[in-house]
């Protein structure tokens, strides 16, 4: 089949077809079955389509606009002929049979006037169609923003609890922290009080000692007390017995000295204008020595006892800029 009259054959179903186009399908029409069948075909799917039409409400003004056609369509019907639509029969198998005005067939019948109102109903319901899917296309934006809406408010609350979880996470870090530094505080601390409680320990039996000695009326206690900053903790305590001129000093967390210096005991007497010296010593690795000394001269009053660092051997008078523990 040619594909300009298949063309025509929807504009024939629809009715638009007029003058010597018309009059040259209707001729092609009765002598092409297959031609035939094809605007059956497209008339039965336009009225199928029509019929087929969701029921929606139709424009207030349909009706107005469709009678008012209808009647253009029948006062005109004199002056302008009307495009006919012809539904021919179903084509008969066999040998085909097609009638003319030569043949004493009978022309073909032009269809009622009403179906030239088609194309009107057919766009009705196009509109009608076009309107409904609208609707539902705006309902559809409305829910699609609707939506993201909520899709925004829910990505913002997340990021809400995510940074409430953080500030959250970095307390307990905190927290877990401090507390990990209070636990060490306590050790040091437990530690310095056991330490403490060991040196007095010593120092009690020292005491002790001295007790069980009949001398011990006659013998002046000193106790020396640090001034190192880096050496908070040392102590030494100092046996002094006037009558013959001897002590015993005792001293714990001294630290080591390097190479070429030396610890020097120095006994204080308010009747001499320098220290006398009592000797030189050294501290073991625990920062601990006994050290029975003597002074170098007669003590008449021993007021005070000192401890400097001085070169290696001793020196004959102190450098108090060495001050280390001094006590009396």
């Amino acid at each position: 089949m040619d594909d300009s009259l298949s063309e025509n054959a929807a504009l024939y179903v629809l009715g638009l077809l007029t003058g010597d186009e018309l009059a040259a399908f209707e001729r092609a029409l009765r002598d092409d079955p297959a031609l035939a069948a094809e605007v059956r075909a497209m008339t039965e799917g336009t009225l199928a389509l029509a019929a087929s039409a969701p029921q929606v409400a139709p424009p207030p003004d349909l009706r107005a606009q469709l009678l008012a056609a209808f009647q253009t369509e029948t006062k005109g019907a004199g002056k302008v002929p009307a495009a006919p639509l012809t539904v021919l029969p179903p084509p008969v198998h066999g040998p085909e049979k097609t009638s003319d005005s030569r043949s004493g067939g009978s022309p073909p019948q032009a269809a009622p006037r009403l179906l030239n109102l088609l194309p009107w109903a057919a766009a009705a319901v196009l509109g009608v169609m076009f309107a409904q899917q609208k609707q539902e296309l705006a309902s559809t934006r409305d829910e699609s923003s609707k939506i993201k809406a909520d899709n925004a408010s829910l990505a913002e609350r997340e990021r809400h609890y995510l940074d409430a979880i953080r500030i959250s996470e970095a307390a307990k870090a905190e927290a877990s922290a401090s507390l990990a530094s209070t636990r060490e505080a306590l050790e040091k601390a437990k530690a310095s009080l056991e330490e403490l409680n060991g040196r007095q320990s010593t120092l009690l039996a020292e005491l002790n000692a001295l007790r069980e000695d009949s001398q011990l009326d006659k013998t002046r206690i000193a106790v020396l007390g640090s001034l190192l900053k880096d050496s908070p903790k040392a102590v030494a305590v100092s046996l002094w017995r006037q009558e013959t001129q001897q002590g015993l000093l005792v001293v714990e967390n001294l630290p080591a000295l390097p190479p070429g210096r030396d610890y020097q005991l120095w006994v204080i007497d308010p009747n001499r204008k320098t220290p006398v010296s009592a000797g030189v010593f050294k501290v073991d690795v625990d920062g601990k020595v006994r050290l029975e000394f003597k002074p170098v001269a007669p003590v008449r009053e021993a007021s005070k006892f000192a401890v400097t660092v001085e070169r290696e051997g001793g020196s004959p008078t102190p450098d108090l800029k060495q001050l280390v523990v001094i006590g009396g």
